[in-house]
């Protein structure tokens, strides 16, 4: 009886189990395979920040990003990248996990500290002088994708420059 018992149990275990992993796999999160070009963008990258603090009350240049879905995306810990050089070196800043809800924009600290914590910092300082800012992901064949790039220009009046409707706009 006690035997028959303990198989009951370990069938029930094993059905929750599989239950809670369909209802994960099912979830409405894009996922990396998912993920085309456009479901992020970068929308904002600040050179000469003189108003935004970070966590240590130090105003820092900074990138937003937009997730432009109406799902949640999941940013995978070693496999999404952000970086000031372009294609040249797509792998420059391995982003941490999180999750970014649906139409809501994440920053990402570029001062050079090379942290996450309660906030993201980069291991790279943005150029007043512009560059190409770019998000990448590696695919599950090891491949690269680009997702966004952001390129802006020297600008002696702004402070940085964000996108509108695709067109790129300094911030005064």
């Amino acid at each position: 009886m006690l035997r028959h018992r303990n198989v009951i149990i370990i069938i029930f275990l094993l059905l929750v189990g599989l239950a809670a992993m369909a209802i994960y796999f099912s979830s409405s999160s894009v996922r990396n395979s998912s993920l085309s070009p456009g479901d992020l963008k970068i929308v904002k990258v600040i050179v000469d920040n003189s108003e935004a603090e970070t966590e240590y009350g130090e105003a820092s240049d900074f990138i937003e990003v937009l997730n432009t879905t109406d799902r949640e995306i999941h940013i995978k810990s070693g496999e999404w990248f952000i970086t000031d050089k372009g294609v040249d070196r797509p792998f420059r800043f391995p982003l941490p996990e999180l999750f970014i809800a649906p139409e809501k924009t994440v920053r990402v600290w570029c001062d050079g500290q090379d942290m996450h914590g309660n906030e993201i910092h980069t291991n790279f300082k943005l150029d007043d002088d512009g560059e190409s800012v770019a998000i990448f992901v590696k695919d599950e064949n090891g491949d690269v994708l680009t997702i966004d790039t952001f390129k802006y220009e020297e600008s002696e009046d702004a402070k940085g420059f964000k996108k509108v409707n695709g067109e790129t706009i300094p911030v005064e």
